[in-house]
C-alpha cells in the first residue's frame, strides 16, 4: 500500500523547501530528480468532507429536512458512519460499487426513519455532490510551487462525472 500526505501538511512541514528552477525534480526529496508527485483528490487536494456534507445536507433539505435544524448534522453524521461501512467492505471485496452506490442510502433511510427511494436518492446525491467543488487550505499555494518543477497528477477512487464537476471548475485543474 502506498501513503497519502494532505497537502496542507507537505506545506506546512515541509514548506516545499529546496525547490531550485535549474535543477530537475522538484527538490523535495533526497535523489533531486524526482520530477512527478501523485496527489489523491479527497481531502488532500478537494475538501470531500466538506463537499459530502454539503451535498447530503442539500438532498435532505429538498426532502423536508431543515438544513438549521441540529438533527440535520446528527443525520448527515449517522450517513457519514453507514457510509465509512460500506466503504470498508467494498475494501474487503465484500461488495460491489454499485451495491455500495445505493445499500448505503437504504441503510442510512432505514436507520433515520426516512421514507425515500435510496436509488432515487443515491442519484440525487452524486448529482449533487459533483457540483461542491472546494480545496483544502495550502492546496492551491502548494501546486503552484511544485508545477513549475514537477508533473502533478490527480489520482482518485472516485466516481469520473463526480470527480470532474468537482475538480474541472478548481484553479488546480489547470496545474495537472
Amino acid at each position: 500500500r502506498g501513503f497519502k500526505i494532505g497537502a496542507t501538511k507537505i506545506a506546512r512541514e515541509l514548506g516545499c523547501p529546496g525547490i531550485d528552477a535549474g535543477k530537475r525534480g522538484c527538490g523535495l526529496f533526497a535523489d533531486g530528480f524526482t520530477d512527478t508527485i501523485l496527489f489523491d483528490a479527497d481531502n488532500t487536494l478537494l475538501d470531500f468532507t466538506r463537499s459530502e456534507h454539503d451535498a447530503l445536507r442539500d438532498c435532505l433539505a429538498a426532502r423536508g429536512l431543515d438544513p438549521a435544524d441540529p438533527s440535520t448534522d446528527e443525520a448527515i453524521a449517522c450517513y457519514a458512519a453507514i457510509n465509512d461501512g460500506w466503504w470498508k467492505r467494498l475494501e474487503r471485496g465484500e461488495t460491489t460499487r454499485a451495491a455500495l452506490a445505493v445499500g448505503r442510502f437504504a441503510d442510512f433511510l432505514t436507520a433515520w426513519g426516512l421514507d425515500c427511494d435510496p436509488a432515487v436518492l443515491a442519484k440525487d446525491y452524486m448529482d449533487t455532490l459533483a457540483t461542491k467543488s472546494f480545496m483544502v487550505d495550502g492546496a492551491l499555494s502548494l501546486c503552484r510551487r511544485l508545477y513549475p518543477h514537477c508533473r502533478l497528477y490527480l489520482i482518485t477512487n472516485g466516481t469520473t462525472y463526480i470527480q470532474h464537476g468537482r475538480w474541472d471548475p478548481t484553479p488546480l485543474a489547470p496545474l495537472f
